[in-house]
């Protein structure tokens, strides 16, 4: 048998050839132009957008940073002092304990030298209790870098509540420190104080100075303290807050009708109320202030928030303060005043509340 020599045997195909070692090395050729060529076209197409686009553009910057609370309810610039052996020689006493000092303050028995560091507006509140006195004065003047704004302080008068036993002698006196770099004096003189005097009070502390548009350029620090302030209009017994209000500066944001204050949820701490008319010379003024629900107040400071005024031929300004604390941060608070007899034809009124330090307590 023979075998046929005409079979068919088939040819290398593409796909044999594309896998023998030759063919690889021409096919990774192949591959490495068709990328290069790719990587160029890319490049090419990117440089062309770049080019619309312009520089690129900077980083954005980095967010401010908040601007930082310059104290809490704890310590607010204040310094109070018990006075001990007062008198109209030793008007600040002959001997003082400190209750709290965090301005450094040094007082003698008439002046008051308050430290370079200071700046903004501040509050200085002086008291004595002693025997019925008539004809009560002082005089408390501000040099070197205390200047007191005129609109608030009138020369610092002092106010009075003269009864039969007793006399309440009260003196506000509102001063700026205008330069920090600068020390300030204050000096307490021709002082009438009533006799046999028991207790005796001073205390200084900022405020919001928010509440004098006469003040240049107040920091945020004295900003930040929590106050609100009204001008009083048309004041009387049965409208003892005014029928209407104009706005000087409200941080806390009381709702007020003519008797009452609404204090809203968000504050804790101790606050002032000082609540001041000038109208006819008129006796026996009188006014109750009651705090409820989330107001408590002070007994040692309050004592039933009575009035002190002063009273001469032609005018009364009638004064009271009510130190009160917010004791819950997550509830509001009722301030209510009530028997009131004020003066009669009341030509002026304020109200203010401000946080004060807590510490004084």
């Amino acid at each position: 048998m023979h075998s046929n020599s005409n079979t068919y045997i088939p040819s290398d195909t593409f796909l044999d050839r594309l896998l023998s070692t030759k063919g690889i090395a021409i096919t990774c050729l192949i591959a490495a132009v068709i990328a290069g060529i790719v990587i160029l076209i890319v490049y090419l197409v990117e440089r062309k957008k770049n080019k619309h686009r312009g520089p690129p553009l900077p980083p954005p910057p980095s967010p401010p940073s908040p601007t930082p609370h310059c104290w809490s309810p704890t310590t607010i610039p204040t310094s109070k002092y018990q006075l001990q052996s007062t008198s109209n020689t030793d008007i600040l006493g002959a001997t003082r304990n400190t209750v709290i000092d965090i301005i450094g303050l040094t007082v003698t028995n008439s002046t008051i030298a308050i430290p370079a560091g200071s700046q903004g507006l501040y509050l200085l509140t002086y008291s004595v209790v002693g025997n019925s006195t008539p004809g009560l004065n002082i005089i408390v003047t501000g040099t070197t870098n205390v200047t007191g704004p005129p609109v608030i302080n009138k020369n610092a008068n002092g106010i009075a509540n003269l009864n039969s036993t007793s006399a309440v002698f009260m003196v506000y006196y509102y001063f700026f420190l205008t330069d920090p770099t600068k020390s300030g004096l204050i000096t307490f003189s021709a002082a009438k104080l009533p006799d046999g005097i028991k207790t005796g009070d001073l205390q200084i502390t900022q405020v919001n100075s928010g509440i004098s548009t006469i003040i240049p350029t107040p920091s945020h620090c004295s900003k930040e303290i929590f106050t609100s302030k009204y001008q009083l209009q048309s004041v009387s017994n049965t409208s003892v807050l005014g029928d209407a209000r104009v706005t000087v500066i409200d941080i806390i944001g009381p709702v007020i009708s003519n008797s009452t204050i609404a204090i809203p949820a968000g504050l804790q701490g101790l606050y002032l109320l000082t609540y001041s008319v000038v109208g006819n010379s008129t006796p026996n003024l009188n006014i109750i202030v009651t705090g409820t629900k989330n107001v408590t107040g002070p007994p040692v400071i309050n004592k039933n928030a009575n009035g002190i005024a002063t009273t001469d031929s032609t005018s009364t300004t009638f004064m009271l303060n009510f130190y009160f604390y917010l004791t819950d941060p997550t509830k509001g608070g009722l301030i209510t005043f009530s028997g009131a007899t004020l003066p009669d034809g009341i030509q002026t009124g304020d109200l203010q509340i401000t946080q004060v330090n807590s510490l004084i307590m």
